[in-house]
């Protein structure tokens, strides 16, 4: 009986043990969703390179959650009043924004003629962790 009793003991810290050890290693991915909310971006600076076809623009993304996220899906989109004229999608697998701050990424886009705003849209990222990049 005390051998069942302390195989059971045995067996149930190995399982607590695999399942934190696979939830670090990113097994049980933060899902960004959640968090979305929680992060806002601002157009911080524009230039035009060049001969002025392409202009390169300077975003701050803002996080207010608790975790740290990199690897940025992002999309620009380009709009003349409510008509979209331009966008592009993206992934910057080496940026990273640490919890409670902000971090900037640069983009370049066409110069687009007429009244345009863009907008900076955050499509995913993931959770930092020590076992991934």
């Amino acid at each position: 009986m005390k051998k069942m009793i302390l195989e059971s003991i045995a067996w149930f810290f190995l399982t607590v043990t695999v399942i934190a050890m696979l939830n670090i290693a990113g097994m049980f991915p933060t899902d960004f969703r959640k968090h979305e909310s929680q992060f806002s971006s601002q157009l911080i600076q524009e230039s035009k390179a060049g001969f002025g076809q392409i202009k390169t623009q300077v975003y701050s993304i803002r996080n207010t959650s608790e975790l740290d996220w990199n690897y940025l899906h992002y999309a620009i989109i380009v709009r003349d009043g409510s008509k979209v004229i331009y966008s592009k999608y993206s992934v910057e697998p080496s940026w990273k924004v640490d919890a409670n701050s902000e971090a900037n990424i640069s983009v370049e886009i066409p110069v687009l003629g007429g009244n345009v705003h863009s907008e900076l849209v955050i499509g995913n990222l993931r959770e930092k962790s020590i076992f991934r990049i």
